[in-house]
């Protein structure tokens, strides 16, 4: 490694310090620069002038460098200045009275010193976007007039240590997305002046202390989210009445949700989702009468919702939805004073929804899926003009899909009514929606024709109609759909021929027109969908052969007898010049042998596998048991990231080629490149992470950047990758940042709404600035 300077022309300059600066800040300066020294590719740091900078006097000319009127170093300000090495040689002994060290959004490694203890006036300390690991040492709880402690997004592990309890004039603790261990120390109740608790995305393991109820006076944000905390949720967090957010979701929590929390009069924001928790929701929470979001969802909750929940006139976002939830929806003429978001879907409610939704002019986001709910579509909804989403799936509505009720709403983005009792026919007007994305009208009873004016769906991706009593032709106009990804006319009484113009709908992914009245040939212009995924045209009357350019197949099914055996089933790529056959993989990697593994995630295990034509791909094989099934989480990320790559032609985003979707034998193939991911190269002490030079690592931020709004503003329907890390960026021969692993990914018109929480690893915010949109 090259070092920054020779420690002859170090010692030098020391010398010469030694003799026209005063003792004091001579001793700064030069520990500055021993430290300096110590530290790699200082030429591109703004650090690098600091030589220059103390020939000409004291440190205080240091770039980054603040000093009292006395002369005495205060503040050393590098964030963001390239500094590549560790702190073993930081001089903590010289500089006694600094009160602000930021080093954050550096690539400093190793552990923190125990020598931090020596700074016994800094106020402010952040190391946050580096790569230090280790513990954090007890002695940091001798920094008796720190406020602000931001150790962010390292790879800190262990413990946090009981002398954090020492800080008592903190007001805010940060030391999320880590990889810290062991309990929540209770001695955090000590800590009066605290404000803000950041200690999301860890892997903290037990209760949660009772003690942090202590912290009434001050305590307003708590952030102790996405750990693996266990046990209940104590009833001292009654006491915290200025706590304003509080997020507590995806961890192993157990019990009641206490009554106390009905206590916090300020809060505006509380999460509870993703844990274990049940019992009946609690009549206190129509308390909380600022309550804007109530994220109760992914839990075990059961009885009725709390009549009271509709009175609380700033609930913008109510989540109740994975739970066992029976009763209905309380009819409050409040609950629409300012509702956005409704979500109470896979719940057992019953009955009719209130009256008052007629008049909740303000819903964007409504889902009552999987329940039991009763009543005429027709007349039991509203006219919505911000509404964007509405899934009333699989419940027993019935009447008609009536033009004047939520077809005249000007914003709606999705409409599904799948699974009910519908009847009639499609109304025509429901064609003046130029922004619907998705339509799925599919298990009902509705009959008549596929009306000529959903061409004017001109912004549709997807369009399911299976499963009624459609009869006549697919209409010709369906060309004009040209950002149609799915097309779903299975299970009609569809008759006549396939139009060709289908073949203009190269964006198509999935088609399926099976059990319908199809009859003569299968058109040769279905060719042009290069794109096609899924065809199944079984169980019709139909002659002729499958296009030969049909080279993306990964599913086909012409036939009455389904899918060939998976042994012989085909993966092809698009652009590929060669067929992938299940054998050729299975022979590739020596039925998956360890030799062949390249790498292990959260649910499969990567492969290196050789092609027959000598081309190389990546293997993602989805790691199955016995006992697996479609429920799993595993096999639910699996699907994910086959939606989600489906959808996707981006040149910084990883190409899957194509995937095997069966009993035990189930993974992804795509891709190979070459460099692996960017977590592997950054931590190589080796030519690789020397030659990732700022000029590629410019170019790998630019890359995964234009990925990112392909992703969020590109795509028909947006994606959220949710998992965006250095361990999911690969990089290709010419360090071409490629996004990869889409397992947590959310495509928004389908599965998310606009106060969904994230996932995987969070980007840096700073804390006291979080928003919600």
């Amino acid at each position: 490694m090259a070092e920054w300077q020779s420690s002859a022309a170090v010692s030098l300059l020391l010398l010469l310090l030694s003799a026209f600066i005063p003792p004091a800040a001579s001793e700064a300066a030069g520990g500055l620069l021993r430290w300096a020294s110590t530290l790699h590719n200082l030429p591109q740091s703004n650090i690098s002038t600091w030589p220059r900078a103390a020939a000409n006097g004291s440190p205080c000319n240091f770039v980054g460098v603040s000093c009292s009127a006395a002369g005495d170093v205060v503040r050393l300000n590098l964030t963001n200045s390239g500094l590549n090495g560790t702190l073993q040689a930081f001089p903590f002994s010289s500089l006694p009275n600094l009160t602000h060290l930021e080093l954050s959004v550096n690539l400093l490694t190793g552990s923190i010193p125990p020598e931090i203890g020596l700074l016994a006036n800094l106020v402010d300390l952040d190391f946050s976007l580096n790569q230090l690991s280790g513990r954090i040492p007890p002695e940091i709880g001798r920094l008796a007039n720190l406020q602000v402690l931001h150790i962010v997004e390292n790879r800190l592990t262990g413990a946090i240590p009981d002398e954090i309890g020492r800080l008592e004039s903190i007001t805010e603790l940060a030391l999320y997305e880590n990889r810290l261990t062991g309990p929540i120390p209770s001695s955090i109740g000590n800590l009066t002046k605290l404000a803000r608790l950041y200690l999301y995305s860890n892997e903290l393991s037990g209760p949660i202390p009772p003690e942090i109820g202590h912290l009434s006076t001050a305590l307003t944000e708590l952030f102790i989210d996405t750990n693996q905390l266990s046990g209940p949720i104590p009833a001292s967090f009654g006491n915290l009445t200025k706590l304003t957010t509080f997020f507590i979701f995806d961890n192993n929590l157990s019990g009641a949700i206490p009554d106390e929390i009905g206590n916090l009069e300020s809060l505006q924001y509380l999460s509870l989702h993703t844990n274990n928790l049940s019992g009946s929701i609690p009549p206190s929470l129509t308390r909380l009468n600022s309550l804007i979001l109530l994220h109760l969802y992914s839990n075990r909750l059961s009885g009725p919702i709390p009549p009271g929940i509709g009175n609380l006139d700033s609930l913008a976002d109510l989540e109740l939805s994975d739970n066992r939830l029976t009763g209905t929806v309380p009819a409050s003429n409040t609950l629409c004073g300012g509702i956005q978001n409704l979500t109470v879907h896979s719940n057992n409610f019953s009955g009719s929804v209130p009256t008052s939704f007629k008049n909740c002019t303000t819903f964007i986001r409504v889902r009552l899926e999987d329940n039991q709910f009763t009543g005429n579509i027709s007349e039991d909804f509203g006219i919505y003009p911000n509404l964007q989403y509405l899934d009333l799936s699989r419940n027993n509505f019935h009447g008609e899909v009536s033009p004047s009720k939520w077809v005249s709403c000007p914003n709606l983005a999705t409409l599904r009514i799948s699974g009910n009792r519908v009847t009639g026919e499609i109304p025509g007007p429901i064609g003046n929606h130029p922004k619907l994305q998705a339509l799925d009208l599919s298990s009902n009873q509705l009959v008549g024709q596929i009306p000529l004016e959903l061409a004017n769906l001109t912004s549709l991706v997807k369009l399911q109609l299976s499963g009624n009593q459609l009869s006549g032709p697919i209409p010709l106009e369906i060309r004009s759909l040209t950002k149609l990804d799915s097309l779903q006319l299975a299970s009609n009484r569809l008759n006549e021929s396939i139009p060709g113009s289908l073949g203009e709908l190269t964006q198509l992914n999935d088609l399926n027109l099976s059990n319908n009245q199809f009859g003569d040939r299968i058109p040769e212009q279905l060719g042009r969908l290069v794109h096609l995924s899924t065809l199944d045209l079984s169980r019709n009357s139909l002659t002729g052969a499958i296009p030969s350019q049909l080279t993306s197949l990964s599913s086909l099914d012409r036939n009455p007898r389904g899918q060939q055996d998976h042994e012989q089933q085909v993966l092809l790529a698009p652009g590929f010049d060669t067929k992938i056959m299940y054998s050729d993989i299975v022979t590739a990697t020596d039925r998956f042998d360890p030799a062949h593994c390249i790498g292990r995630g959260g649910y499969g295990t990567v492969y290196r596998a050789t092609l027959p034509s000598g081309i190389i791909v990546a293997v993602k094989k989805l790691n199955c048991s016995d006992d697996s099934s479609e429920d799993d989480e595993s096999h639910k990320e699996f699907l994910r990231e086959v939606e989600a790559l489906t959808e996707i032609r981006h040149r910084n985003i990883v190409k899957l080629y194509g995937f095997c979707s069966q009993s035990n034998h189930s993974f992804l193939v795509y891709e190979y490149l070459d460099r692996g991911s960017l977590a592997s190269v950054l931590s190589q002490d080796n030519s690789g992470a020397r030659e990732l030079d700022w000029g590629k690592r410019l170019n790998i931020v630019r890359g995964v950047a234009h990925a990112l709004s392909y992703l969020h503003h590109d795509c028909a329907i947006p994606i959220v990758h949710r998992d965006v890390t250095s361990n999911n960026v690969l990089l290709d021969r010419d360090y071409e940042a490629k996004v990869a692993d889409f397992g947590t990914a959310k495509l928004l018109s389908s599965d998310s709404s606009n106060w969904t929480t994230q996932a995987g690893t969070r980007g840096y915010i700073a804390p006291g600035k979080m928003s919600f949109v």
